[in-house]
């Protein structure tokens, strides 16, 4: 069982006009093995830390949130999950940066 879950809140690759080939991905949860606790915290609240993926440093993709069971505030290899597990298997991207006071930082 992974140790972390996130969800995507902004989609920004959607387009209406392909929804029926390209649904929306706002909502998708990850990864397949997180922790149900997690994924429900997630789904229900505002909880988590703010992530966004993007193809390279100027085109964002996704905008999310991310929950570990670590009790550390210090985000660790997990925090490259949403990336791994669906932002670059998905449309390829290759990057990931959090929100910490106000700020983009890349991992």
């Amino acid at each position: 069982m992974a140790k972390y879950a996130w969800i995507i809140d902004v989609d920004l690759q959607f387009d209406e006009d392909n929804e029926d080939e390209f649904p929306s991905s706002v909502g998708t949860c990850g990864p397949s093995r997180a922790p149900e606790s997690l994924l429900e915290r997630l789904r229900t609240s505002g909880d988590g830390q703010v992530f966004r993926m993007l193809f390279d440093e100027s085109d964002v993709c996704y905008v999310g949130r991310f929950l570990s069971t670590s009790a550390s505030t210090e985000l660790g290899c997990e925090a490259f999950g949403p990336l791994d597990d669906f932002g670059g298997p998905n449309i390829g991207c290759t990057m990931i940066e959090y929100l910490e006071d106000g700020e983009w930082v890349e991992l």
